[in-house]
């Protein structure tokens, strides 16, 4: 999946976006949190792509840019956080989301 090319930002929202939509609906708020990461034009190409993906391609796009983006247990660490705020941000936490939450630490190590 290196065909695609993604800044570290980019890829922060597309993992953002994998793990909104792990319950299958993307709230207002959490797709405010994701915006406030990107310009909209670099947003619609991150939900683009991410619209084209089933899980299995999400996780491979993740997987073949996270040591690029996130080899420190400092950025890692910030992922996570920001995960986390996301998940927070419409106030009510899926086991969905945790779920994706508790996958995506696991593939960070």
């Amino acid at each position: 999946m290196k065909d695609i090319n993604f800044s570290k930002k980019e890829l922060e929202a597309f993992i953002l976006l994998y793990v909104a939509n792990s319950d299958l609906n993307i709230d207002a708020e959490e797709m405010s949190f994701i915006k406030s990461l990107l310009d909209e034009e670099k947003l619609q190409k991150v939900k683009h792509t991410f619209d084209g993906c089933n899980d299995n391609k999400c996780l491979e796009i993740i997987l073949s840019h996270k040591d690029e983006f996130f080899s420190t247990p400092e950025e890692k660490q910030q992922l996570i956080d920001e995960i986390q705020q996301l998940i927070q941000s419409d106030d009510k936490v899926s086991d969905m989301e945790q779920a994706a939450m508790l996958g995506l630490r696991r593939l960070l190590r």
